[in-house]
């Protein structure tokens, strides 16, 4: 019986050794799976990062150049507006000219 006992007490001293072994390698593996995990979450963040830097640098330069373009168009918007000031005036005056000699030549007429 002695031995039975000893033998069965020796059984579970073994299978509890075994089984803190697996615990120990399944915790090692997770701690290391986790460690990977964190490893990858921080590549793909600073991936992330780089590419928000990236799209914002380009996004500033964009508007960059929008804002040229529209200093541009502003400044051949008021050349435009000149001209077709000055042509407005011409006309006027090239008009008014035109009904004060056709006025004139009326009252000579019929005077």
């Amino acid at each position: 019986m002695k031995a039975a006992v000893a033998e069965i007490s020796q059984r579970l001293e073994h299978q509890h050794k075994a089984t803190l072994a697996v615990h120990q390698v399944l915790f090692n593996s997770m701690k290391d799976a986790s460690l990977q995990s964190q490893a990858q979450s921080d590549q793909k963040l600073q991936a992330s990062k780089v590419l928000v830097d990236t799209l914002s640098d380009g996004q500033a330069r964009i508007i960059g150049a929008l804002n040229q373009h529209t200093g541009a168009l502003t400044a051949r918007l008021d050349q435009s507006q000149a001209k077709l000031r000055q042509l407005t005036i011409t006309l006027a005056v090239f008009f008014g000219s035109m009904m004060a000699y056709v006025g004139y030549e009326l009252l000579s007429r019929f005077s």
